[in-house]
């Protein structure tokens, strides 16, 4: 927890530093890493250490999955359900359209900007809140490149590279030096999965969100 605390405190700086210049945006932060590493959860607790840090004033988080959308969260409500951007992508796996996924991807990144440019213009307190990006565990060949796209159509400040020490050193190979490109373990807690338990988990949220969680857990029982 002490790496990731540190981590927040970086970002906390640049939003201090955005705070005080309006020329200057919020933090915008990747995380990248193989399947099973603790992605979601170090988005998760980056998220809530960024708004219990400000709670001396409405703060709202933007979190972009790689999954083509965009949540809003705020310290009571969480992550909203009602409204989230949504780019539709139509296919299965990321590598089956390439040239669609990137195109969606820039198109998400300049929705992005655009918020947080009129935020910032109306003066609004989350105006240098920032974004956290989560991503997929595909980080090999297309994957790879896909990753290398993201982070320039968003032009990311930070890339924490979660439990691939050769990853980090090609981002740090083919990404311009303004980025900041920083390893860090994954955490002791972090359980592989197998392709059939991922496939499993995701069948069950589907069901979940069609029928219910007491749905779900009455036929569990069962």
């Amino acid at each position: 927890m002490i790496i990731y605390l540190n981590t927040h405190a970086g970002l906390e700086q640049i939003r201090k530093k955005a705070d005080a210049d309006e020329t200057k945006r919020g933090p915008i932060a990747m995380i990248v890493g193989p399947t099973d590493v603790g992605k979601s959860t170090v988005c998760k607790l980056l998220l809530n250490y960024a708004m219990l840090a400000r709670d001396n004033f409405p703060f709202q988080a933007l979190l972009v999955q790689w999954q083509l959308n965009v949540r809003p969260a705020d310290v009571e409500e969480g992550f909203s359900q009602v409204c989230p951007l949504i780019y539709h992508y139509g296919n299965k796996e990321p590598g089956m359209n390439v040239m669609l996924h990137n195109l969606l991807f820039t198109k998400l990144a300049q929705t992005v900007a655009e918020r947080m440019e009129a935020n910032r213009q109306s003066r609004r307190e989350n105006a240098v809140s920032g974004v956290i990006i989560n991503t997929c565990g595909w980080v090999k060949g297309q994957g790879y490149q896909m990753l290398i796209h993201a982070a320039k159509a968003f032009e990311v400040d930070l890339i924490i590279v979660l439990d691939q020490e050769r990853l980090y050193n090609e981002l740090v190979r083919d990404l311009p030096e303004t980025v900041k490109v920083v390893f860090q373990p994954k955490s002791g807690g972090v359980v592989e999965r197998s392709q059939l338990a991922r496939v499993e988990s995701r069948d069950q949220k589907i069901r979940e969100y069609f029928y219910g969680s007491s749905f779900i857990h009455t036929h569990l029982k069962d």
